[in-house]
């Protein structure tokens, strides 16, 4: 636990802005630079997630985007691993949808600035792999809600747009209980950019719904994501628009090909008969 006042790698401590059960949050000034930033510390220095953080970095140091928190380095702390990354003050976006009903412009909004962040990733061949509620930052710029996608660290990266093993090496079992698309759980040899497809039908489901699509025991939710059985979403909420109800059943298609096959195709069937932006 580090205290305010404290120096890391030339970052002053400056307060606890999160904390969770495998890292801590911390608001910090670059006393060279001037400028504030988060680091994640983590509470173990476990070998796996050490790679995470690694991965995390190599990824997003490229992906540059309004919609993509940054991330700027690793740093040690105490032995610990530490990213340091972009502050963004706000909350994550799972407790904004928590207990709450967003207006349909508002989910519309930010659904729309998410794709636009993952758009950026697929162009580098960057698979997020986990993208749910609490892998989403919300903060509040200018009076607007704008939303950030983060937490890289399951990244799999198709080609050879990168390079080291820790970094492109496939591995099963990566990814959230009922955000997970069927071939991420039964093949994840074979995932791509259509799996991130998939996720994105579960947090526009959730945004819409205030449940995520898929629910229950961990069985129940791999057979009913893998089956494509969830619940009619106007049976949840009536005021949806037949595209609200079109994008969510294109993207949670269990077969990936029947997806939508790019964030440009997600982004003209959630985005049908909208003023163009």
């Amino acid at each position: 636990m580090l205290n305010p006042g404290a120096v890391v790698d030339g970052y002053l401590v400056e307060s606890v802005v999160g904390r969770g059960a495998m890292a801590t949050v911390y608001r910090v000034f670059h006393l060279e630079r001037q400028s504030v930033h988060a680091l994640k510390v983590l509470h173990v220095g476990d070998a796996s997630l050490s790679d995470r953080f690694a991965r995390e970095v190599q990824a997003q140091r490229r992906l540059l985007h309004p919609n993509v928190v940054r991330v700027d380095g690793l740093t040690e702390v105490d032995g610990l691993p530490g990213l340091l990354m972009e502050l963004v003050p706000g909350n994550t976006l799972l407790t904004v949808i928590s207990g709450r009903s967003l207006d349909l412009a508002s989910v519309d909004a930010l659904f729309a600035q998410v794709c636009d962040g993952v758009e950026a990733a697929h162009a580098l061949r960057i698979v997020h792999r986990d993208l749910k509620p609490g892998n989403v930052l919300v903060a509040v710029q200018e009076g607007r809600l704008v939303a950030k996608v983060s937490d890289f660290g399951m990244v799999k990266v198709l080609g050879d747009s990168f390079t080291g093993p820790a970094l492109t090496r496939s591995q099963s079992g990566l990814g959230t209980p009922g955000y997970m698309s069927p071939e991420q759980v039964f093949d994840a040899k074979r995932v791509d950019e259509r799996t991130d497809i998939f996720a994105l039908g579960c947090l526009l489901f959730r945004m819409l719904c205030g449940r995520a699509p898929f629910s229950g025991e961990l069985r129940e939710v791999l057979q009913n994501a893998a089956k494509g059985e969830y619940p009619d979403p106007l049976s949840l909420r009536r005021d949806l628009a037949v595209r609200h109800v079109e994008t969510i059943r294109a993207c949670l298609q269990p077969n990936r090909d029947r997806r939508p096959p790019d964030i440009a195709a997600l982004r003209a069937l959630h985005s049908a008969g909208l003023p163009q932006r």
